[in-house]
């Protein structure tokens, strides 16, 4: 999946070489791997952290006025989901006071009654019952409990290149406009 694309621009009348880049994500538990690939090379950290230093085996030529472009790919984990938090439905209600009650209690109620209203039933009568009315609020509560897909929160993480390590003949070179955004990236 596409992370996002920067551009280094050389403006010097000297050429120049890129080491690596560092490439932070707001939200790195969304990426099974990141790779950056340009200049006909590609470096790949499974697992990222928040911060991901990528460094080239043989430094990126930038010639004097020349530019070029990286690529940032991601692979989404496939655990990518458990970073949301999850809703349950619940019979109980808890109010601002922490007192139990509401509709869940009256629920609850009405639950025990038709558990006592069973008791008086033969043993195999009252377990053919109860799987039924076992079956029946499994199938209601299933039916309560999908809220669709406007129910489920999207995660999103920014990309962003902080930092470039850039030198010359003379030394290190000082890259401006960094940090700069390379765009995001929005699992359902």
């Amino acid at each position: 999946m596409n992370g996002g694309t920067i551009q280094l621009t050389n403006t010097t009348v000297s050429a120049e070489n890129v080491s690596g880049l560092t490439i932070t994500a707001s939200r790195s538990s969304l990426f099974a791997s990141m790779t950056l690939g340009g200049g006909g090379q590609s470096t790949t950290i499974n697992a990222p952290g928040t911060t991901a230093a990528f460094t080239f085996k043989s430094p990126v030529n930038l010639p004097a006025g020349g530019s070029v472009s990286f690529s940032l790919t991601v692979s989404v984990s496939a655990f990518a989901a458990a970073d949301r938090r999850i809703r349950l439905a619940g019979i109980m209600t808890i109010g601002q006071d922490g007192r139990v009650g509401g509709d869940g209690l009256s629920l609850l109620g009405a639950l025990m009654m038709l558990g006592l209203m069973l008791s008086p039933l033969p043993a195999r009568r009252r377990s053919q019952l109860a799987m039924a009315v076992a079956l029946g609020l499994i199938l209601a509560a299933t039916a309560v409990g999908c809220g669709g897909s406007s129910n489920s929160p999207t995660i999103t993480s920014a990309q962003s290149a902080t930092a470039a390590s850039v030198t010359n003949s003379g030394g290190a070179v000082t890259v401006n406009g960094l940090p700069a955004s390379l765009g995001t990236i929005t699992a359902l």
